[in-house]
């Protein structure tokens, strides 16, 4: 599983974190941030395990960037 980006509570700092876990360790992993901090983005895999990241918002305002992810 893995979860990107996201927001502090009041909506003031957006982050460009991607973390994964493995279910069979019980261990979660910091793994390379994504170039554009967000939150509320579409997340879809493909059977090659990229991750596509679409759309979201952050201090700009919403974004039309998508970006593949590489696990």
């Amino acid at each position: 599983m893995h979860v990107i980006g996201g927001q502090t509570g009041g909506g003031v700092t957006f982050f460009d974190g991607v973390e994964s876990y493995d279910s069979m360790t019980g261990v979660w992993t910091t793994e390379s941030p994504m170039p554009t901090p967000r939150a509320g983005a579409g997340l879809a895999r493909t059977p090659n395990g990229r991750l596509y990241v679409c759309g979201g918002n952050n201090q700009l305002g919403f974004q039309s960037v998508v970006e593949v992810y590489d696990p």
